[in-house]
């Protein structure tokens, strides 16, 4: 049995990080490029030392991210292809695309980000980091970082340059801990965990259809925007 493997595979493993690293500086020492096979799972390959990691982002056309991106079982990957008639859980985004594909896509929102742009936008993102500075120091002494900061702070200038309302953040937010916890959310009753990684994923894509379909009949200055209308090999891209 492949202890390793098995340990990688399981979604507790990560939320222990003192066994997470300890896990990964033994395979770097001992095993630097393992060959997982835990039971119930296809065989994948785990990279720990930085130099081998760097030599696979140099060949994209060699080790591919579209045919495997998300680790499931032999079971969820089954579902998911029953679910949504892919290997993903969720339509395809760039982190599904490789080659010339994905240098199209990448390249849509590409000439947005100008000095012009971020220009229009340094002073409301200036005025968003006051705002967060200010309750840091409003906390006084100690504080937790991530709910006070780090959590919607950078969602909030994300939400900036997609031209949506702050109001959005909170919602957005909760979309966000339900998608990287979804191995720890309930099974509702006659579902299955492959059910319910698709049901997580697919609200992101349910949130969004609207504002695709609402920016490619009235478009405004926001990559928002730039996506609903962006073309890909001259024709113009679908919600994937």
């Amino acid at each position: 049995m492949d202890d390793f493997g098995a340990a990688l595979a399981d979604p507790k493993t990560y939320a222990d990080r003192k066994r997470y690293h300890a896990l990964l500086t033994t395979l770097r020492h001992e095993d630097p490029l393992h060959r997982a096979t835990p039971e119930g799972f296809r065989p994948f390959w785990v990279a720990t030392k930085h130099a081998d990691i760097t030599e696979i982002g140099r060949q994209p056309d060699v080790f591919l991210s579209g045919p495997r991106l998300e680790l499931f079982s032999i079971d969820q990957e089954e579902r998911v292809k029953a679910s949504t008639g892919r290997d993903a859980a969720v339509g395809r985004t760039m982190l599904h695309m490789d080659g010339r594909e994905h240098r199209s896509y990448r390249g849509i929102t590409q000439s947005w980000f100008l000095p012009t742009n971020m220009r229009r936008l340094e002073q409301q993102m200036e005025d968003f980091a006051r705002e967060y500075v200010d309750k840091l120091a409003a906390v006084g002494g100690e504080a937790d970082f991530v709910p006070v900061v780090s959590e919607l702070f950078p969602l909030n200038v994300i939400l900036l340059i997609l031209g949506l309302p702050p109001s959005e953040a909170p919602h957005l937010l909760q979309l966000t801990r339900d998608f990287v916890a979804r191995e720890n959310v309930p099974i509702p009753e006659g579902s299955t965990r492959g059910d319910q990684i698709v049901k997580v994923a697919q609200a992101f894509f349910d949130y969004f259809a609207p504002v695709f379909e609402e920016r490619r009949k009235h478009p405004q200055n926001d990559v928002a925007s730039v996506i609903a209308l962006g073309q890909h090999e001259g024709k113009p891209i679908d919600r994937l």
